[in-house]
């Protein structure tokens, strides 16, 4: 298994820019220090109380640059792509399109940032996947595409919610 720490309380501490900040010319580059500058703080805030204790959240990386270089390679194998839903991501610059910017997703929510456990997704598909299990996500999405919306002219039958789920292509 990975090396496990705790992430240190200040990210001062790492050498990496703001969330917000663009440090290269490169989009993906600059997507990259976002999401794991986000990841590091969502590790910072991790077992506070607030009304309900959050999850911990551990890195499994030996430096902020081991997981930077992991998020890059991550962002290079899926060339610009969703993990979730083949959709391709838009730049950081597009501010009129933060849903499909690439968002740092755990494929096991209870699981940490660790290698084996990380991948890339649009920022929606992030929020709509939660702390929801992978393949059970991927199930719904692939159900999501497959049935038409249902519009104010809409006569066909549609079934029942206890009727058994149609077999998805693939499964």
């Amino acid at each position: 298994r990975a090396f496990i720490k705790h992430i240190s309380t200040k990210l001062e501490d790492y050498d990496l820019p703001s969330a917000t900040t663009a440090t290269s010319s490169n989009p993906r580059t600059n997507a990259v220090n976002r999401m794991v500058v986000t990841a590091l703080q969502t590790i910072e805030q991790s077992g506070e109380s607030v009304t309900t204790e959050k999850k911990v959240k551990e890195s499994g990386f030996e430096s902020d640059e081991a997981f930077k270089a992991y998020v890059q390679a991550l962002a290079d194998q899926q060339q610009g792509y969703c993990k979730l839903s083949g959709l391709r991501f838009v730049d950081d610059s597009d501010e009129a399109n933060k849903d499909y910017h690439m968002s740092l997703d755990r494929i096991d929510s209870d699981g940490h940032y660790e290698a084996g456990n990380l991948q890339l997704v649009c920022r929606f598909i992030n929020s709509w996947k939660s702390d929801s299990d992978n393949e059970e996500f991927k199930e719904l999405l692939g159900a999501v595409r497959t049935t038409p919306p249902l519009t104010s002219d809409s006569t066909e039958a549609r079934p029942a919610l206890d009727s058994p789920r149609p077999k998805l292509p693939g499964t």
